[in-house]
């Protein structure tokens, strides 16, 4: 009772039921979503991360000190990049003398005409850094900006990207917001107090993080495959083994160690083409507090997460993809009901107007004559060479039964045809509609998918049980009788 009771509270719960379905069905549509996105704008981004690696040539076991980022930053700087973002919250006090040697170091680049922006601190510290990083920034060194993120309530996954975000009394741009209109003359100032729906990329980078599976030391990581594109990957790892490892990330990586200890020239060229014009991302990737959830890469350190909303913004500009608003999602629900009943209309006057094409086409007459030429050519005891040649009776049965198993089929197919056309034609035209003229995020129009599909599956299963019950309906015809023997065969 107590199960029961459950599924039905589950089964009533409509809002739940709508976004399970929608993420259900989104996990589907992101691969290729993905793979339509490209490259991207990620020839213009760079992540320089620090790594277990790092941590450990840094002679730190957890926190690194100021001196360290310093160098780091300068080792940027020296390459020539547009901007530079620190995905690191310097908010709390603590005993280190070489914060003065960080504050010299950011106002320096600042000199060079780089942009510099940090992570402003978090609610308790009401976004304030430490009192020496709030006078350099008074003093315009750099700017502060929001790194604020909310994984989905229902699978925790990073969807959406806050554009802004208030912090206790001040209004803050999103790290990919302020990267993005320091760099383009026209800055996105309308409508950006809205969320941004994310579109992941998923080819993978040459350049990745190089994080490595326990003492086997594999990449923790795979490159994109084919069997990602298919709508039932997780139905065919069922059956056959598949690398279920995450995707590796979009963008180039470069470990700060790297930076560091670059003394080969060859190698410190490298570096300055992967960093030169591009804007920078410097950040931890050995910080467990800050990852998010790719449904992609899996989960990936916070830093990559604000390199994919960048790319966005790149990609897009002012058409970036809108998170879900109730007055544009129900505007594409009526438009989709439209679409679909046009659909079905259109369909119908095809269906009425060629049925008799349709019905030489399915081949079922064709299929008829067949098996009736076959059957009367047995009865009038003509021989085929086969291993049947013998048994007639058993050939005739097999004829028959042939016969038999094909009636459902062309019903079959032409279901499964009329299921494509009017349940993912609509559903593509729907989603093409929004994603490239109402700007609209995956998860709003991801319920007219379900609807167009929906309706016609139903559809499309009333007509198999039909086709099936008069197959069943249809009883098999008696084997015939073998031909009379000849006097000459009756002769001793």
């Amino acid at each position: 009772m107590g199960t029961m009771a459950w599924m039905l509270d589950f089964l009533t719960d409509i809002e739940l039921v709508d976004q399970l379905t929608k993420r259900a069905v989104a996990r589907f549509v992101v691969p290729v979503q993905g793979f339509f996105y490209g490259e991207g704008s990620r020839r213009n981004i760079v992540v320089v991360h620090i790594d277990a690696q790092s941590l450990a040539e840094s002679g730190s076991a957890s926190v690194l000190p100021y001196r360290y980022h310093a160098r780091v930053l300068r080792q940027i700087a020296a390459r020539q990049p547009k901007a530079i973002f620190v995905d690191i919250q310097f908010e709390q006090t603590r005993d280190d003398p070489s914060i003065d040697l960080l504050v010299d170091t950011l106002c320096e680049i600042k000199t060079q005409g780089i942009q510099v922006f940090m992570a402003a601190g978090g609610d308790p510290q009401g976004g304030r850094l430490r009192a020496e990083l709030e006078v350099a920034r008074a003093e315009g060194c750099f700017r502060k900006v929001s790194v604020f993120q909310t994984p989905d309530s229902f699978d925790r996954l990073a969807w959406t990207y806050p554009l802004t975000e208030r912090i206790v009394e001040d209004h803050y741009d999103s790290a990919a917001l302020a990267l993005y209109n320091s760099l383009h003359r026209s800055p996105l100032t309308s409508d950006t107090n809205s969320s941004m729906a994310l579109v992941w990329g998923t080819r993978s980078s040459a350049m990745g993080l190089g994080w490595a599976e326990g003492r086997s030391g594999r990449q923790y990581c795979r490159d994109r495959q084919l069997e990602d594109l298919l709508p039932f990957a997780a139905v065919l790892g069922s059956v056959q083994e598949v690398d279920s490892r995450p995707q590796c990330v979009f963008h180039e990586s470069l470990p700060a160690r790297r930076l560091l200890r670059a003394t080969d020239a060859a190698d410190s060229e490298r570096i300055g083409a992967a960093i030169r014009d591009k804007a920078v991302l410097y950040g931890l990737s050995s910080n467990p507090y800050d990852m998010v959830a790719s449904l992609a890469h899996g989960e990936i350190p916070g830093v990559y997460f604000h390199a994919m909303a960048l790319d966005n913004l790149m990609t897009y500009g002012r058409k970036w993809k809108r998170a879900s608003d109730e007055k544009s999602g129900g505007a594409l629900l009526y438009g989709g009901f439209v679409i679909v009943s046009l659909a079905y209309l259109l369909a119908t006057l095809a269906v009425l107007g060629h049925a008799r094409h349709l019905r030489q086409w399915s081949g079922t007459r064709s299929m008829t004559a067949i098996v009736a030429r076959l059957r009367d050519r047995i009865h009038a005891g003509e021989r085929q060479s086969g291993p049947l040649d013998r048994y007639p009776r058993m050939r005739a049965t097999g004829v028959a039964m042939a016969g038999f198993l094909w009636r459902p089929i062309p019903g079959l197919l032409m279901s499964a045809l009329r299921f494509v056309l009017l349940a993912a034609g609509p559903g593509l035209v729907v989603a093409v509609i929004a994603h490239q003229w109402l700007d609209l995020g995956l998860l709003t129009y991801i319920p007219v998918i379900v609807m167009c599909a929906g309706s016609e599956a139903l559809q499309s299963s009333r007509e198999v049980l039909a086709a099936m019950t008069a197959s069943l309906a249809t009883p098999v015809p008696p084997a015939p009788s073998p031909p009379p023997a000849s006097p000459q065969e009756m002769l001793p």
